[in-house]
């Protein structure tokens, strides 16, 4: 198992728009690509501060899902509610 997560911080009053977009993504393209399962965790002191956990069947589904045209066009459109770029941290699961 492979597991990705990603830190953001979403622009004012588009935290809906944020976890709608999350989900539509995760629904029509990763898990089809080999997304196993996924957790969006919201900061409880910086309410813009989210982290999408995700967990791959594999570290090769995930390579490929990131070539999908789909996919890049998400993260065109996912611009648009971010502050900033997001923050990527890999990880192999210990326990």
């Amino acid at each position: 198992m492979f597991v990705k997560i990603n830190e953001y911080l979403v622009l004012k009053n588009e935290e809906k728009t944020f976890t709608e977009m999350i989900k539509l993504e995760q629904r029509m393209n990763a898990i089809p690509a080999g997304l196993d399962k996924y957790n969006l965790f919201k900061d409880k002191i910086e309410k813009r501060k989210f982290w999408l956990v995700e967990f791959w069947l594999s570290e090769q589904d995930y390579h490929e899902y990131q070539k999908l045209d789909s996919h890049r066009y998400f993260l065109d459109l996912l611009k648009g509610v971010l502050e900033r770029k997001h923050e990527q941290h890999f990880c192999e699961i210990v326990l």
